[in-house]
């Protein structure tokens, strides 16, 4: 242990002693409490011979020699001053830290509950949402009935309608006239089949827009049952943090608390030295001692102790980042779907447009009726017209897919340009098929059913194109010759229908 007697020290023990000329400056390297080396002078270490004294009030008469016993202990200073205020400095400077630390972590917890705020209000939107869609699709369905049964009924009257014309037009000879309403009774008919079956594609494809509804809605349950449990989280965090909080107050009291004792028990061996110094008992400069140990050693646990607490700090922070990006996916999941959600309404929107533009140009495109038909005429256009509202209205609901097919086939025309322009290719959609038709000669070669590298090479590009779609239903017919086939044992084919299987396979 290094012992440093300063000029501060030594005026001190001259103050006792006597004086000492000025300045003087020892530093002395010994442990504390072992008798100086042999090969030091005994007079550096203990006050010199002709060391001064005093007389009552000031009187002096000059340095007087007092014999010292070579075995009398040897006393010393120890100045800490600097060791204390550094470690207090330490321990200030950590506890500012720690502060900061809670001070940040409030912050966080403010924001994530913040945040947990907006996705609560957003997903009671996306509720109320998905319940005025399952409304209007009810509504609509009951709407489609209604309609069907009326043009049925209307149909019905046609018909009979008819028959009565029929038995007038026989009466008065009329076949001609006659053969032209059966033409468009049988034109009434098959328009009716055709919307009888776009009905039923109609109500299947509300089927399918419920059942992704009914998924959306499990998406959102289990969204919501998320956040509850990030909720959750967050409260048992901020009851850590209170904890935490609890205990660093308590360190920060108990640190004062044992700053207080340590100053108290430097005080007291401050004057235990000085009693020690004028009546030389050592016993009780040991316990002082010892006591000062002590409280250095308290003030390292207190120490410890606010590295744990820091400790716990980071380990908090570090849970509160994992549940951040959690937040952040949900966020976006809801994003997605009322984007979904707008592109639906767009895309009925479109559709509806898209339809009126069609019926009213397929009106105008109809011959006029005959004289003695016009009330006929008008029935039949009557029914026709409200079968193609009412199928528009069911394609308005369900044509969800459409938007989607047109982005395909815009990106295989400007994928197969070459081929479009050759005519080899040809892309056509119809309502919600996408039909792409592929020349045998630039796939195969006549009577062969391997692919040529064209050929392998153009379904590598379709395939690139339609591998990101989300349809499942791709129908591939066709891989026959237009060439009657020979019998040609070499390539194991008999016809042409042997041929198409292969190709197929």
């Amino acid at each position: 242990m290094l012992v440093k007697i300063s000029t501060c020290a030594l005026i001190v023990m001259a103050l006792f002693y006597g004086s000492v000329p000025v300045p003087v400056s020892i530093a002395i390297t010994q442990p504390i409490g072992v008798n100086p080396s042999s090969t030091v002078p005994h007079d550096r270490l203990h006050t010199p011979p002709t060391s001064p004294h005093l007389l009552p009030y000031g009187a002096w008469y000059g340095p007087r020699h007092i014999p010292v016993p070579e075995n009398a202990p040897r006393i010393y200073r120890i100045d800490d001053e600097s060791l204390r205020s550094a470690i207090d400095a330490q321990v200030s400077d950590d506890l500012g830290m720690a502060r900061n630390n809670l001070q940040a972590a409030k912050q966080k917890i403010e924001e994530l509950k913040q945040r947990i705020g907006e996705l609560v209000l957003q997903l009671h939107a996306k509720d109320t949402e998905i319940t005025a869609l399952r409304s209007n699709a009810i509504e609509n369905s009951k709407r489609f009935r209604d309609d069907l049964a009326a043009q049925t009924e209307d149909l019905n009257q046609a018909k009979r309608r008819v028959t009565e014309i029929e038995q007038q037009m026989a009466a008065t000879a009329k076949g001609q006239e006659l053969v032209q309403a059966k033409r468009r009774i049988a034109e009434v008919e098959q328009l009716a089949a055709k919307k009888d079956q776009d009905l039923t594609q109609a109500k299947r494809r509300i089927s399918d827009a419920e059942q992704l509804t009914a998924n959306k809605e499990l998406e959102l349950n289990q969204a919501k049952r998320r956040i509850n449990e990030a909720e959750q989280q967050t409260a048992g965090k901020e009851q850590e943090l209170i904890q935490i909080k609890r205990r660093v107050s308590d360190a920060e009291q108990q640190t004062a608390k044992k700053d207080q004792e340590v100053v108290q028990a430097k005080r007291r061996v401050t004057e235990v030295e000085q009693q020690m110094a004028s009546s030389g008992r050592e016993q009780e400069l040991a316990q002082a001692k010892r006591r000062a140990t002590d409280a250095e050693q308290l003030i390292v646990k207190k120490e410890q102790e606010l590295t744990q607490v820091k400790d716990e700090l980071k380990q908090v922070s570090q849970k509160f980042a994992d549940v951040n990006p959690q937040l952040v996916a949900k966020e976006a999941e809801l994003a997605r779907t009322k984007q979904m959600l707008v592109d639906i309404e767009l895309n009925a929107n479109a559709n509806t447009n898209a339809s009126k533009q069609t019926d009213a140009a397929a009106t105008q495109d109809e011959p006029p009726p005959a004289l003695s038909l016009q009330s006929i005429d008008q029935t039949l256009s009557a029914s026709s017209i409200l079968g193609a509202d009412t199928a528009d209205e069911e394609e308005t609901l369900t044509l969800i897919g459409n938007s989607d097919l047109r982005k395909i086939s815009e990106s295989l025309t400007s994928l197969l340009q070459p081929e479009l322009k050759k005519g080899t290719v040809t892309v056509r959609q119809r309502g919600n098929k996408l039909t792409l038709a592929l020349a045998n000669s630039d796939l195969y070669s006549t009577g062969d059913a391997t692919v040529t590298l064209g050929g392998t090479s153009l379904l590598e590009r379709i395939g690139a194109v339609l591998h990101g779609s989300r349809y499942q239903g791709i129908e591939v017919a066709g891989h026959t010759d237009n060439t009657p086939f020979r019998s040609d044992l070499r390539k194991g084919f008999r016809d042409n229908q042997e041929l198409s299987r292969a190709r197929a396979d």
